[in-house]
């Protein structure tokens, strides 16, 4: 489904980032990572913040569990988290 996808687009996001290797010093080499909250859904141009509001959420709700994670939530009040995630999307069973 649509919240499934847009979940792989930010997990392979966070993947990415955690693959970089970026030079701090010249002793050893930092590991950068990224949590990531999000909102899908129809949007509706009157309800942007209430939009952005969620996503900041669940950006909140990826710090809390650890950080390194996508946390997603859609406009009915499904979501979808990484934490958890075995390659086979949200709801897998």
């Amino acid at each position: 489904d649509n919240l499934d996808t847009a979940h792989k687009i930010c997990e392979n996001i966070r993947q990415s980032i955690e693959k970089l290797a970026i030079k701090a010093n010249k002793i050893s080499d930092a590991v950068v990572t990224i949590s990531i909250g999000a909102f899908y859904g129809t949007i509706d141009k009157e309800q942007i913040q209430t939009y952005v509001a969620l996503a900041d959420q669940q950006l909140y709700l990826a710090k809390f569990k650890g950080r390194n994670n996508v946390q997603i939530t859609d406009d009915i009040g499904n979501a979808c988290s990484n934490v958890s995630y075995d390659g086979r999307g949200c709801g897998a069973s």
